[in-house]
């Protein structure tokens, strides 16, 4: 792979994204349950013991809820600025990665090698604004599918309190697939965005309609495309299972090199799947500018 750094710098924003949001989100369940631990749970709160203890937090401890809350927001807002750093950096290496993909032959890798630090860190600082408000547009959009959805399930419940099962049959058997379909199609939409957001003549309006355009397109090759890295990823995910069973036989009770065992490997799964991710990005970079200029928005 020409430019090899780029699947420790996504295993990176997979980690800072995580750390960042599970790190402000456990001193908040610390504060309802006094018996949550991280390693291993004592006690926990039984759904009426959970609503009894958070309005006692709220009565007895309202500032200190406050501080907790406004700490995991800024650790999350904190991950997600990085996020988008990294992602636009990692974006503007692969875009121009592709520039380098010109007619002819097949040429080495060292051809398509882009990945500089100093390069990285320029794409980072003009792409990640793309990146911060096409994720809120995303936002927005999960929004709204919430929304349909909680729609759905009321309608469906509507209909079954007044007996009418037949339509809350066709709602299950109709609305529901095709709203499995625009929720896939969604988040293949967001994708292909994301690599267009890469481009220099583009801006997130235009990535995310050209996005829309692109979907119409090649919708076909878009659907094969996730096909392929959904076995990709269930193949991944079988292999590293029977590895972790079989190392569980091996090394026994001992639990210390169960742990290690289990870092490392878990560690190795991620590397995998991030140089898949990246696999997938730089596919849909060349999709996207491989289109004509007619599906260009101006």
């Amino acid at each position: 792979m020409a430019n090899w750094e780029l699947v420790p710098i996504e295993l990176l924003r997979v980690l800072v994204v995580g750390v960042g949001t599970v790190a402000g989100v456990i001193p908040l369940i610390w504060m309802f349950d006094p018996g949550f631990a991280l390693v291993a749970p004592t006690t926990f709160l039984t759904p009426g013991a959970w609503s009894e203890q958070v309005a006692s937090v709220v009565q007895l401890h309202p500032w200190r809820l406050i501080l907790v809350l406004v700490i995991w927001l800024v650790l999350s807002l904190a991950a997600f600025l990085v996020s988008c750093f990294l992602r636009g950096g990692t974006f503007g290496v692969l875009v121009a990665a592709d520039r380098q993909a010109l007619p002819g032959g097949r040429r080495s890798s060292a051809w398509f090698r882009t990945f500089s630090s100093r390069n990285f860190r320029g794409w980072g600082s003009r792409l990640w604004r793309r990146y911060f408000w096409l994720a809120n547009l995303d936002v927005v959009v999960v929004v709204l599918l919430l929304a349909l959805a909680a729609g759905l399930a009321l309608s469906v419940e509507w209909a079954l309190e007044r007996g009418k099962t037949a339509v809350a049959g066709g709602l299950g058997c109709v609305a529901v697939p095709v709203f499995v379909a625009v929720l896939i199609a969604s988040r293949v939409w967001v994708a292909v965005a994301r690599a267009d957001a890469g481009r220099n003549e583009t801006t997130v309006g235009k990535a995310a309609v050209r996005a829309v355009s692109l979907l119409g397109e090649r919708l076909g090759t878009l659907f094969l495309l996730v096909g392929v890295v959904a076995a990709l990823s269930f193949a991944l995910w079988v292999c590293f299972f029977a590895v972790n069973v079989s190392l569980g036989r091996i090394l026994g009770e001992d639990v210390l090199a169960q742990g290690i065992a289990n870092l490392a490997l878990a560690v190795f799964e991620m590397a995998m799947i991030s140089l898949l991710a990246l696999w997938f990005n730089g596919s849909l970079v060349a999709l996207v500018r491989s289109e004509p200029k007619s599906v260009e928005q101006p």
